[in-house]
C-alpha cells in the first residue's frame, strides 16, 4: 500500500487539488527549497496566512498540510493532515479511503472500476442520513450528551443529534426554511477530542444560520440568544425557552445578511468568553446590527459575557450551566437585568415601560405619549397590512439648494442641525410609524412632510424598499377573569405591531407608546413589543395537583357530582345534568380510536329544559367554581357574533373579530339562551364543532382554530313562532325540542344531549331545598380546578383506548343506533355514534381518573 500510496502522491498536482477545494495562497507566495508554500487556515479566519501545504518532489512531505493555530506561521504546528484527509474533510469524499481510490484512478495509478464510494460534491445530506445517525446513538451517547452538554432526551430527540460511527462524531443536522416547513442543508459532525472538533458534510460546508427555521417562526417581540456554537445554542433554548441561533463554521463566519431575520425581536449575544469570541462580537456582530438597532428594526440588543476571566475549561454557556453550577431562571434574570448595548454615538433607546393594570388605562390622560407595557386580548385583525418609514431620505429641498434651510431646529440649541442632508431614522414609538395606516399615498406623503420640515417647505422625500417596515392592525381588549365576561364593560380598541408576522388570537403582554391615531384622534397602543401569554390551564403543575388528584381519584363520580350539587350549585336532585357538565369540562382534546387513528376528543352538549329547572345554575356555578372557562349569552352573541364579525372597507380591507368561540379555544364556553342564536351562526359554528376549525372562505381561506368545549343552554320554543317560548311538557318525548332550535347538520356533530322538564320532580321544593344531615365538602375549588386542567392538557397518546375496548365501543354505539337512530332529530346517527361513544368514554375515564397513582 505504501508503494502505491507513493506513485499517487507523484502524480497528484497537489496544489490544484488543494485549490479545488477552495485553499486560499497567500497573495504573491512561491514555495520554500522545502516544498511549503503559505497558505491561510482551512480552520479558521486568519488575517495574515497561519498555515501551509508541502507542493515540492518529496514524497514523504508532498500533499501534507500543517496549521500553526495562533502562532502564525512559526513554531510548533497545531495540526498535520495529509491530502487524502483533507480531501476527505473539505472535498466531495465520504472518507480517506475514498479519497485515496478516486486520486489514484483521476491520475492514472489505479485502473478499472474500482469502487471509491465517490459522492458527488452536490449531493445534498437526506433526511435518511439524519434517522441513520439517530439510530446510532446508544443510551451510553444520550447519557454522555447529558453529562457533558447538559442536555436532556427531549432536547437531543428535538435537535435530532446522532452518531456517525465511521467518522466517531456525534451529527448534528442543520435546517432552512422551506416553502413548506424546512428543508436539511447540512450535517455537522462534533467531537470536542478530535481535531479539527467540528465537520461539514462534504461539498455543503456553507457558513449557515444554525436554528434559522425556528427564528422564522418566532413571534414578533420574543428574544432570540445567539450563541458560539450548535450545543451552546440547543442549551440556551432549552433552558431559557428563548430560541437559540448560531454561526456554523466559527465565531467569525457571521453573515451581516442575517440580520433582517431578527427584525422586531430582542437580541442577546451569548458568546464565548475568550479573546476570539470577544473579538468576533467587537469586530463582526455588533457592526453588523448597529443600523438596525438604531433604526429600530432589531428592538434591542444586549451582549453577555459570562466570565471576566475566561479560561479553557471556562468560557462559554455549556462550561457555565454544566461545569459552575449556572440555571436557566439565572440566565433568564441576568438577560432581564442586562442593559441594552448602547453604541459609543448617541442613539435613542426606549424608556422603560410603565406597567398598566388594564388596557382600559390606555385612554386615561396621563398616560398620553408614556411607553407602557400591558396584558390584553387579540381578538381580531385587519387583513391588509401597511407600510411605515423607519428612516427617510431627503432628495431635494429648494430651499436648501437656496441656502435658506439648513434643516429642523434643534430643540436644545434652537440652530439648524442639517438633518435633512443626512438620512433621517425614524425612532422607534414614534407617531409617524402609524401614518400609513388607512392613508392614501398622498396623504401618506403629507404626514411625512410634516414630520421632515417644521418649515413647510414640502421637500422631496423618498423611502427606500429596504427602509420600511410592516405595521398590522389588530383589534385588543381588557384580559377578563375566567367567568367575568361583560359585554358592556369590554373596552374594544385596535392596537398596532410593527413587524410582518400574523398575530393570532390569544392573550399577550403588549409593550409600546400611547398615541395619537391620524384618523380619529383616539388614544392607540404603537406596540414594539408583544409576547405571547399562557393561559391558566397551559400553566399546569401535575406535581404540585398530584395529591389534588389523589384525592379525587378515591372518591367515585357520582360522589364528585353529588358534592358538587350540595355544596356548590345548590341544585339537588339532578345528578345527570352535573355529569353532563362535568363530562364536558373533563373531555380531553385529542384522542386515539384504534382502527380510526385521531379523532377529536373534545365534547360539545346542548342542555334543554323549562325555566326553574337549574340548568344555568348547575352549569354557570361549576365553572364559577372552578374558575375555568367563560360564558355568553344568545342575546348578546346575536349581536357581535358568537364566531366571528366581519367588515369589508375598500381601503380598510377585511376586518376580522372573533366571537366567544375562538378566544375559549382549548378551553370550554357556556352558550347560555341559546336559542336566540340566529341561524346563521349555528351553521358556521357547526363544521368548528367537529373539525377544530372555521373558516372564513372570503378572506383567501382564512382558518381559526376553534377546538372548544361548549355547552349550548336553552329553552324550548315553539318552531314557527320564534318569539312564543314552550314548556317541555307540550313534547311527548324530550328531543322533540330540539326541532327549529338548532339545524340537523349542527345536531349530528353535538355529542351530549340533555333534557330538563319541570314536571320530572314532583316535589319542586326538592330541586332547592338541601337534604338533611348534609357531609362537609369534600371537592374544593383547586381539587376541580386542579381535575379539569389536568384533562385539558392530556396529549393523546396519554389517553388509551385498546382494541378491545374499541370493538366493544363499536358494538355497543351499533346496537344502541339500531334501538335510537333516526335521523330526524339526528341526535343518535349511526354513521356517527361509535365515535361520539369513544369521546363520552374518554371523558368519564378522566373524570374517573383511570390512570394509575402517577397520572
Amino acid at each position: 500500500m505504501s508503494e502505491l500510496r507513493n506513485q499517487i502522491l507523484e502524480k497528484v498536482d497537489v496544489l490544484a487539488e488543494y485549490m479545488a477545494i477552495g485553499i486560499r495562497i497567500a497573495k504573491g507566495a512561491k514555495p520554500n527549497a522545502a516544498g511549503w508554500l503559505p497558505c491561510h487556515s482551512f480552520f479558521r479566519e486568519d488575517k495574515n496566512p497561519s498555515a501551509a501545504i508541502n507542493v515540492g518532489p518529496d514524497l514523504k512531505a508532498k500533499g501534507i498540510y500543517v496549521d500553526f493555530g495562533e502562532n502564525g506561521t512559526g513554531g510548533k504546528p497545531w495540526l498535520a493532515l495529509g491530502v487524502f484527509d483533507m480531501l476527505a474533510l473539505h472535498g466531495p469524499y465520504i472518507d480517506r479511503n475514498q479519497a485515496f481510490y478516486a486520486l489514484g484512478r483521476k491520475y492514472g495509478v489505479i485502473t478499472g472500476e474500482a469502487k471509491t464510494g465517490r459522492r458527488d460534491k452536490d449531493q445534498p445530506p437526506t433526511l435518511d442520513d439524519v434517522a441513520r445517525f439517530k439510530r446510532n446513538l446508544t443510551p451510553e451517547m444520550i447519557q454522555d450528551l447529558r453529562d457533558q452538554r447538559g442536555l436532556t432526551e427531549a432536547s437531543i430527540a428535538r435537535f435530532e443529534i446522532g452518531w456517525d460511527p465511521s467518522r466517531e462524531r456525534n451529527t448534528i443536522p442543520v435546517w432552512e426554511p422551506a416553502p413548506v416547513g424546512k428543508r436539511l442543508v447540512n450535517i455537522r459532525f462534533h467531537n470536542s477530542k478530535k481535531t479539527p472538533k467540528t465537520l461539514n458534510w462534504p461539498g455543503f460546508g456553507e457558513a449557515r444560520l444554525f436554528g434559522l427555521e425556528r427564528l422564522v417562526q418566532a413571534p414578533q417581540g420574543s428574544t432570540i440568544i445567539i450563541c458560539e456554537g450548535e450545543y451552546d445554542c440547543q442549551l440556551a433554548d432549552q433552558v431559557t425557552g428563548c430560541i437559540g441561533v448560531s454561526s456554523t463554521n466559527g465565531v467569525k463566519a457571521f453573515k451581516p445578511d442575517w440580520v433582517k431575520h431578527f427584525h422586531g425581536r430582542h437580541v442577546v449575544l451569548l458568546y464565548d468568553a475568550d479573546k476570539e469570541g470577544r473579538e468576533g462580537v467587537h469586530n463582526l456582530v455588533l457592526p453588523a446590527f448597529r443600523e438596525a438597532v438604531e433604526s429600530g428594526r432589531v428592538l434591542s440588543l444586549k451582549v453577555i459575557w459570562l466570565y471576566d476571566k475566561p479560561d479553557k475549561e471556562h468560557k462559554d454557556l455549556t462550561d457555565w450551566i454544566v461545569t459552575d453550577g449556572g440555571s436557566g431562571e439565572a440566565l433568564k434574570k441576568l438577560i432581564e437585568e442586562t442593559p441594552p448595548y448602547a453604541y459609543p454615538t448617541s442613539i435613542r433607546h426606549l424608556p422603560e415601560p410603565i406597567e398598566l393594570k388594564s388596557f382600559t388605562e390606555i385612554d386615561k390622560s396621563e398616560n398620553a405619549g408614556q411607553r407602557v407595557t400591558v396584558d390584553l386580548q387579540v381578538f381580531g385583525e385587519n387583513t391588509v397590512a401597511y407600510y411605515a418609514a423607519m428612516k427617510i431620505k431627503v432628495t431635494h429641498c429648494q430651499a436648501r439648494v437656496e441656502g435658506k434651510c439648513n434643516g429642523p431646529k434643534d430643540e436644545k440649541t434652537g440652530q439648524s442641525n442639517g438633518a435633512c442632508q443626512q438620512d433621517i431614522p425614524v425612532p422607534m414609538g414614534d407617531r409617524i410609524l402609524i401614518a400609513g395606516v388607512r392613508a392614501t399615498e398622498s396623504q401618506f406623503k403629507n404626514l411625512l412632510r410634516d414630520y421632515v420640515c417644521d418649515r413647510d417647505k414640502r421637500p422631496t422625500l423618498k423611502v427606500e424598499d429596504t427602509d420600511k417596515i410592516v405595521v398590522r392592525e389588530v383589534f385588543a381588549h381588557q384580559i377578563f377573569e375566567p367567568m367575568q365576561f361583560n359585554q358592556k364593560n369590554q373596552l374594544d380598541k385596535p392596537i398596532y405591531v410593527l413587524g410582518g408576522d400574523l398575530v393570532e388570537i390569544g392573550k399577550y403582554k403588549a409593550t409600546g407608546r400611547i398615541v395619537g391615531s391620524y384618523r380619529d384622534q383616539q388614544p392607540v397602543l404603537l406596540v414594539d413589543t408583544l409576547v405571547p401569554q399562557d393561559e391558566d390551564y397551559q400553566c399546569f403543575d401535575l406535581d404540585a395537583a398530584r395529591p389534588r388528584l389523589k384525592k379525587l381519584q378515591a372518591m367515585d363520580v357520582d360522589e364528585i357530582a353529588l358534592d358538587l350539587s350540595y355544596h356548590v350549585t345548590r341544585i339537588y336532585k339532578r345528578q345527570e345534568l352535573h355529569l353532563g357538565v362535568l363530562l364536558v369540562l373533563c373531555s380531553p382534546l385529542w384522542i386515539n380510536f384504534p382502527g380510526e387513528g385521531r379523532i377529536r376528543g373534545w365534547l360539545s352538549s346542548i342542555i334543554v329544559g323549562d325555566t326553574g329547572t337549574g340548568k344555568t345554575s348547575i352549569s354557570q356555578g361549576i365553572f364559577e367554581f372552578a374558575r375555568a372557562g367563560d360564558r355568553v349569552s344568545g342575546l348578546t352573541a346575536s349581536r357581535t357574533g358568537i364566531t366571528y364579525g366581519l367588515d369589508h372597507d375598500e381601503r380598510k380591507g377585511w376586518r376580522v373579530k372573533a366571537g366567544a368561540l375562538l378566544k375559549m379555544s382549548r378551553q370550554a364556553l357556556i352558550v347560555d339562551e341559546a336559542q336566540d342564536l340566529p341561524q346563521h351562526e349555528l351553521k358556521t359554528m357547526a363544521e368548528g364543532l367537529d373539525t377544530g376549525l372555521i373558516k372564513i372562505d372570503r378572506i383567501q381561506h382564512k382558518t381559526f382554530e376553534s377546538t372548544t368545549r361548549t355547552i349550548f343552554s336553552c329553552n324550548p320554543r315553539d318552531p314557527k313562532q320564534f318569539s312564543n317560548q314552550r314548556k317541555m311538557e307540550d313534547f311527548r318525548h324530550g328531543c322533540q325540542a330540539l326541532e327549529g332550535l338548532f339545524p340537523d347538520m349542527m345536531l349530528r356533530r353535538v355529542d351530549l344531549f340533555l333534557f330538563a322538564t319541570s314536571g320530572d320532580i314532583e316535589n319542586k321544593e326538592e330541586i332547592f331545598n338541601p337534604p338533611q344531615d348534609l357531609d362537609p365538602p369534600k371537592v374544593t375549588a383547586e381539587d376541580l380546578r386542579a381535575l379539569i386542567f389536568f384533562a385539558w392538557n392530556l396529549k393523546e397518546d396519554q389517553v388509551v383506548i385498546s382494541p378491545e375496548v374499541g370493538q366493544e365501543i363499536r358494538h355497543r354505539s351499533l346496537k344502541l343506533s339500531r334501538v335510537f337512530g333516526c335521523d330526524k332529530p339526528p341526535i343518535v346517527y349511526p354513521e356517527d355514534f361509535r365515535k361520539t361513544l369513544a369521546r363520552l368514554a374518554a371523558a368519564y375515564a378522566v373524570l374517573d381518573l383511570s390512570t394509575n397513582e402517577d397520572f
